[in-house]
């Protein structure tokens, strides 16, 4: 509002003023109606200070003055007053004009004064007024689809503070009511028509609101009336939710969801958007945009077995929504096209089926079954087979034959069924054609059927014939050919090249070389695609004629009784018999008179040369001659011819053997000829090999003995290597024929069958596959896994045949492995060549490819893990000792062989052969053998010899064999020794990787790719004496193997005695013994069972050690016995207590371990010695050298040393003592008997201490027949020293034997052998206690003597009242043994001798008293 101005006129009321000019106000009781419910009027002027008179300023009200607040501020110039009128909580009688007057009173002048009005205008209170012009505008796009635009006006304000609200409700999710509101300013108190907009968010897309508008004051509301408006519908924003396969059908699916939530549709729904593809992104059946809201869909022609991804969208009015993703798989199906690439390979009896899986399987599948039917007989065969097969060999014998057409079907199935068929069909190879039908007829003389053809006339045959029954293929032609009956020229042939006929017959005539009475051969064959088939052959006489010829060399032989006689004669050829003919006998009888009694008249078959003629008169001779007859089948008779004179046979002949016939199962039939006793006959293998005969020998009494005929092949694997080696190997058979062979190598076990014979068709065949591989069409042709297979069973072949005698294998190893590597070039040669590994027992292969840009050298390592090959290109010499390998070879190419290959890519192979009997050393150096595996490398393109740029290293391990020196590396050169192969050592050289006394690895640096080895000289010691000769080494064996069972034996034996016997068990020594005993029974039973078994290296070296163990232990028993019988002999009064037989057995049990514990912790491997690698054959023991000096050799040697001192010291006391006992005894000499018992003892002794193996010294003799006998003496004595043990301590012992009778036999002993009660004498002098046997029959007067003069009589008796001594015969017969106690004391001129013994029930103690003169026996 303006301000009052003051007027100039007045110049002393300065700034005058009055505010505000007019004011609205409501009147209310509302609180919140501030500030519109109270106002204020200010009134202001000035005045000069100077100016005397007061100021004065007032306000009026419609006349009536108001008191206000006035308030006067001074200042040096002006004056300031201010009058304050304010009103609260106003009301209408407030309104109104209110004057504001300033004025000054100057007395004696007018008034000076001045005014202004100010209009106050109070409103009722009254409700809002209702909004007008309301509008809603949603909105428009799809970025404010969501909220509302809501526009009224409002006329005027009713009342302040007013509030306007938007009250909305959604039709189908917004249903609760919500409000917007907008509160009015006070500035707006006086305005009119004002416009205002509320704007709605949140708001659902495409939905109907309803709304109204609320104004609203503290009196009340007053609303509009109810409109509405509509939000744009938006793409959806949420998509379908739960999408599954509600079915699990092959083909069709149903899906199945839930529509999005209703607050993300945003819009009206149309449907949906379904798109499905497959793993491999192939779309099937699926809708774009469906007009129905139905959440379920049908998709059909889905495919079986198969995931799918569908995409499913939820489409609006606007359009569709994001996508929701599910998965689903289909059920199998039956599949939908039988299996691939099914193809035949057939041979002459069996077909090879292969094939793939169907391209469509609709499931996993299960199994396949193959159908397969002959044409030719409408037989069918059906064979189920399993998944993770494709291929099948049909070999059923009997179904085809050769040149069959067949038909085959398989088909694959799944769990549902099986699917469609795939379909070939072929034919078996071509055979040999079966024989001709020839029309002949039969002439029968003698039994036996001439088959021949009719006859014409003297120059003419006729040859008449139908087509073959079986004829194995397509017939191409027929040949005749008329050969001489002997020698085998053929002198007529006719080819028959028209065959289309039913029935043939030719006339073959010739006047000049087809006469009478000569036989020919006729020879009918048909030929086919395979070649010539089985012929038909006849003999032929144009004529016959009278025989002009008798059988010669007519032997008679009669039986040991006479009445048989076997007639043997020279044969009569056809020939010379001028027709089909028999042999006619006739034995003349002549009696003791020389009279004839009657002929004996036998017709014999031509074949024969020998007949038997029995029930003759055991002591007649017999005349024996002999003619022919022929017969031309025309029914007249045979004709005669000439007889032979005859020959006189006597009887008997006891000297000869007949003719006999024996039939092997396996092996053929063999004729044995007559044979004079004590010779033996050989006759030639019927099934070979070359050279080989079976044996059989004519014993005295003309009996047989069985025949020897292992040296003969088997007839079934001769006659299989026979005819796989008729097959002419082509591309379509070459896999087939591998197989084959390999089955065939497999199965060929038995010695005779690896002959010769057969392995030249191994070599001629392996040969052909590699003549055939080498050719680049025929590697293009074959598929990599044919070639693959080719290359496995070629090497399943090598492992087999490395089992074969080396002799036979030595003739063709050369061929065989040079075509072995020949097959291995065409599989590393072919394009599609991928990495190959294969691995047998004693072969294996590696074949690799690189890339020449990535090659940067490579070593190949071989190596051996639990007796299995282990071969690689990775592993380090370290990652091999990590894992416990035993290395056997390796071989490093360089990088520098890239130079070499034209190619882009490398091809490598390896080979090992971890025997080298394919590898022979041809005319070697003496005792030169291959001390290695065989290792080789080829590169593909690369030929053998060619120099390399850098030499190849090659790392051999010597096989474990005593004793080798020299050794060299070498390599296989294929073209020495005549083309037959050998080592060499040309480009190799040979550094070592240890010391030359302990040769393990070898290194050799070669500069060229062959097959490598090294050679080693192999010497037992120097001058190594000659090899024992057969019956030396067998005798040596069967020693051993009786000594060690009999000592085994023994010693349980020994064990049982000494322990079940209280008596012989308390003794000392039987302790000993038994502990002997035990240790030398664990060392014997371990060298049975286990001194060869080196094919197991655990167990061979647990085998080694537990001999070296016992026989150690063995050895400190035996030390220890020497000490026991010193200390019991020698030094006598000894106190053997129960702390020193535990310490003495602590000492024997435990000691023996630290040597063997040394010597495995330095290497186990000392325990193995081989001394033929290839077999596999040697023994588990410490083999070298040192570690035998020192852990075997040097204990034995120190325990002999110590046995064989003690041993002469015994001797010697027992030989002192029987020297003194005779002397006292006046015995001038030894009787026999004592000397026996003295050696005896002697030689028991000798076992206990091990003293035999003194022997062992003397094995060393370089000259042969002394080396012999003395390892023969050595063998025998320490393998039956457990059996002497138990001979002399157990057998000899008076005491153990007692002992078993008493067991055995408790009522065997009779009164003179009952033991008797035992007297006691005490001597005051000696304090001894005796104790005696008292027997029958000893006399009183016992050999007593005191000074070489016999005590008196009385004296005796009162002696031997109490002694009773033995005589010295009865003495004798208790022989004391070696286990009894001695003891010797002297006192003044009284010798005792003690001995203590058990016996029977008694401890006895023997004394001798003897009574010299220290003058004359010292």
């Amino acid at each position: 509002m303006p301000n009052v101005k003051l007027i100039p006129n007045n110049p002393l009321i300065g700034n005058f003023s009055a505010s505000p000019d007019s004011f609205l106000g409501l009147e209310t009781s509302c609180s919140d109606s501030d500030p519109y419910d109270n106002f204020t009027l200010t009134c202001t002027a000035t005045k000069p200070t100077i100016v005397i008179p007061n100021l004065v300023i007032a306000w009026t009200h419609n006349g009536t003055i108001e008191t206000g607040s006035v308030t006067t501020t001074g200042g040096n110039m002006t004056t300031t007053v201010t009058n304050i009128l304010s009103f609260t909580t106003s009301t209408a009688s407030d309104s109104g004009t209110y004057r504001c007057t300033a004025s000054i009173t100057i007395p004696n002048s007018p008034d000076i004064t001045t005014s202004e009005e100010s209009t106050v205008t109070i409103r009722p209170q009254t409700l809002p007024v209702t909004a007008t012009n309301v509008t809603a505008t949603p909105g428009t796009t799809s970025l404010n689809a969501t909220t509302a635009a809501i526009s009224f006006t409002i006329p005027n304000i009713a009342y302040t503070p007013e509030n306007y609200s938007v009250k909305y409700t959604g039709a189908i999710l917004q249903t609760t009511e919500q409000t917007s509101i907008i509160k009015m300013s006070s500035d707006n108190i006086t305005a009119t028509n004002q416009e205002f907009t509320i704007i709605l968010t949140g708001l659902e897309e495409d939905t109907n609101y309803t709304y109204i508008i609320d104004s609203t004051n503290c009196l009340g509301t007053t609303s509009t009336a109810e409109m509405s408006f509509r939000t744009i519908p938006t793409l959806p924003v949420g998509d379908p939710m739960n999408c599954a396969n509600i079915t699990f059908l092959p083909r069709d699916v149903t899906l199945t969801w839930t529509a999005p939530a209703l607050i993300n549709q945003n819009g009206a729904a149309v449907g949906y958007n379904l798109v499905c593809m497959n793993a491999n992104g192939v779309s099937i059946n699926g809708f774009k945009t469906r007009s129905t809201t139905r959440t379920s869909f049908t998709i059909t022609n889905v495919t079986p077995f198969t995931s799918y991804t569908c995409e499913l969208s939820f489409i609006n009015i606007v359009g569709v929504g994001p996508p929701t993703q599910c998965t689903f798989e289909t059920a199998q199906d039956r599949p939908d096209d039988g299996p691939q690439n099914f193809t035949s390979t057939p041979t002459m009896t069996t077909v090879t089926f292969r094939w793939s899986r169907p391209s469509i399987p609709n499931g996993i599948i299960t199994g396949y079954q193959l159908r397969v039917t002959n044409l030719e007989t409408n037989a069918f065969h059906i064979m189920n087979i399993s998944s993770d097969q494709l291929m099948y060999t049909l070999n059923e014998e009997g179904f085809l034959s050769a040149y069959n057409n067949y038909t085959a079907t398989v088909t694959a199935s799944t769990v549902i069924g099986f699917g469609p068929i795939s379909t070939t069909a072929g034919r078996t190879l071509p055979d040999m054609s079966s024989p001709p039908l020839l029309v002949t007829r039969d002439i029968t003389i003698s039994g036996t059927i001439f088959t021949t053809l009719p006859s014409v006339d003297n120059h003419t045959i006729n040859v008449t014939w139908s087509p073959p029954t079986t004829p194995n293929g397509r017939i191409m032609n027929y040949t005749i050919d008329v050969d001489g009956y002997t020698n085998g020229n053929n002198l007529i042939r006719r080819t028959i090249t028209d065959v289309n006929k039913n029935s043939f017959m030719e006339l073959i005539t010739n006047t000049t070389i087809l006469t009478p009475g000569v036989p020919y051969n006729v020879t009918l064959a048909a030929y086919n695609e395979f070649g010539r088939g089985m012929p038909v052959e006849v003999t032929v006489f144009t004529r016959v004629l009278t025989p002009s010829v008798s059988p010669s060399g007519i032997r008679g032989i009669r039986s040991a009784d006479g009445t048989n006689m076997t007639i043997t004669w020279n044969a009569v050829s056809l020939e010379q018999a001028r027709g089909f003919f028999e042999y006619t006998i006739r034995l003349t009888r002549s009696s003791r008179k020389r009279q004839t009694t009657g002929d004996l008249v036998y017709r014999i078959p031509y074949r024969d040369t020998s007949f038997i003629a029995t029930n003759l008169d055991g002591q007649a001779t017999y005349g024996v001659s002999m003619g022919l007859s022929v017969d031309d089948g025309s029914g007249q008779g045979p004709i005669a011819g000439p007889t032979s004179e005859p020959i006189e046979v006597v009887s008997p002949d006891p000297n000869t053997c007949i003719m006999d016939t024996t039939v092997s199962a396996d092996r053929g039939t063999f004729e044995w000829p007559v044979t004079i006793s004590g010779s033996t006959v050989n006759v030639s293998c019927p099934n070979g090999p070359t050279g080989a005969v079976a044996t059989r020998r004519c014993v005295t009494n003309s009996r047989w003995e069985s025949p020897n005929v292992t040296s003969c092949a088997t007839t079934e694997v001769s006659r299989e290597f026979r005819n796989i080696s008729k097959i002419n190997i082509t591309i379509d058979n070459v896999v087939t024929v591998s197989e084959n062979l390999t089955d065939l190598v497999g199965s060929t076990t038995d010695t005779a069958d690896q002959n010769t014979d057969n392995i030249q068709v191994v070599s001629t065949i392996l040969n052909q596959t590699a003549t055939l591989l080498s050719n680049p069409m025929v590697i293009m042709s074959l598929s990599s896994s044919e070639l693959s297979m080719t290359t496995e069973n070629t090497v399943q072949i090598l492992d087999s045949i490395e089992e074969w005698s080396p002799n036979v294998l030595e003739t063709e190893s050369n061929n065989i492995i040079n075509s072995f590597e020949k097959i291995v070039d065409a599989l590393i040669n072919q394009d599609n060549f991928t990495n190959i590994t294969i691995v047998e027992d004693d072969i294996a292969l590696k074949g690799e490819r690189f890339q020449q840009s990535e090659f940067s050298g490579i070593v190949f390592t071989a190596a051996s893990f639990d007796n299995r090959l282990i071969v690689d290109t990775q592993v380090e010499d370290d990652d091999a000792n990590e894992m416990n390998l035993n290395r056997i070879a390796s071989i490093g190419l360089p990088q520098s062989i890239r130079n070499i290959v034209q190619s882009d890519s490398i091809d490598l192979s390896f080979t090992l052969y971890n025997q080298s009997v394919l590898f022979p050393v041809r005319d070697p150096p003496p005792n030169t053998i291959v001390g290695s595996s065989v290792i080789g490398a080829r590169i593909g393109g690369v030929a053998d010899g060619t120099k390399l740029p850098d030499p190849v290293v090659i790392t051999l391990s010597l096989n474990r064999v005593a004793n080798i020196s020299n050794p060299r590396c070498v390599y296989w050169n294929f073209t020495t020794a005549g083309g037959r192969g050998n080592w060499s050592t040309d480009g190799c050289n040979t550094t070592f990787n240890t010391t030359d006394d302990d040769l393990s690895f070898i290194a050799c640096h070669c500069d060229h790719l062959t097959n490598f080895a090294c050679l080693v000289d192999v010497s037992a010691r120097v001058n190594e004496p000659t090899q024992p000769p057969q019956y030396v080494t067998v005798t040596l064996e069967v020693v051993s193997i009786v000594g060690v069972c009999l000592s085994i034996g023994g010693l349980v034996l020994t064990i049982i005695t000494l322990a079940i016997f209280k008596k012989l068990r308390t003794r000392e020594a039987s302790k000993f013994h038994i502990q002997l005993c035990l240790s030398l029974i664990f060392m014997l039973a371990v060298f049975v069972s286990g001194i060869d078994r080196v094919s197991v290296r655990a167990g061979c070296i647990t085998v080694g050690a537990l001999i070296h163990y016992f026989a150690l232990v063995a050895w400190m028993w035996m030390g220890a016995e020497a000490l026991l019988m010193f200390q019991k002999l020698v030094i006598v009064f000894t106190d053997i207590t129960w702390k020193y037989l535990v310490g003495i057995s602590l000492i024997c049990w435990t000691l023996p371990l630290l040597p063997v514990i040394i010597t495995l912790a330095v290497d186990v491997d000392f325990y193995i010695y081989l001394y033929e690698p290839e077999n596999q054959s040697g023994f588990c023991f410490i083999s070298d050298m040192i570690p035998f000096l020192a852990a075997f050799l040097l204990p034995v040697f120190i325990i002999l040393i110590f046995n064989v001192i003690i041993y002469i010291i015994i001797i010697r006391v027992l030989i002192l003592h029987t020297i003194r006992k005779n002397k006292r005894m006046s015995k001038s000499s030894l009787k026999t008997s004592d000397a026996i018992k003295m050696i005896l003892s002697y030689s028991g002794i000798l076992m206990l201490f091990g003293l035999t193996w003194v022997s062992a010294v003397f094995t060393f003799i370089s000259e042969p027949n002394t080396s012999f006998i003395v390892q023969f003496f050595f063998a025998f004595f320490n393998a039956f020293q457990g059996f002497f043990i138990f001979f002399f301590f157990i057998i000899l012992s008076s005491d153990s034997r007692d002992a078993w009778k008493s067991l055995l036999c408790p009522g065997a002993f009779g009164d003179g052998m009952k033991p008797q009660t035992s007297t006691t004498l005490k001597s005051k002098t000696l304090n001894s206690k005796t104790m005696s046997l008292q027997k029958k029959n000893v006399p009183r007067n016992a050999i007593l003597s005191f000074g070489g003069k016999n005590m008196p009589n009385e004296k005796q008796t009162d002696f031997t009242d109490n002694i009773i001594l033995e005589n010295e015969a009865n003495f004798e017969d208790e022989v004391f043994s070696i286990d009894d106690e001695f003891m010797m004391s002297e006192f003044n001129n009284i010798r005792f001798d003690r001995q203590l013994s058990a016996r029977r029930k008694h401890l006895v103690e023997k004394i001798e008293i003897d009574f010299f003169d220290v003058a004359k026996d010292d």
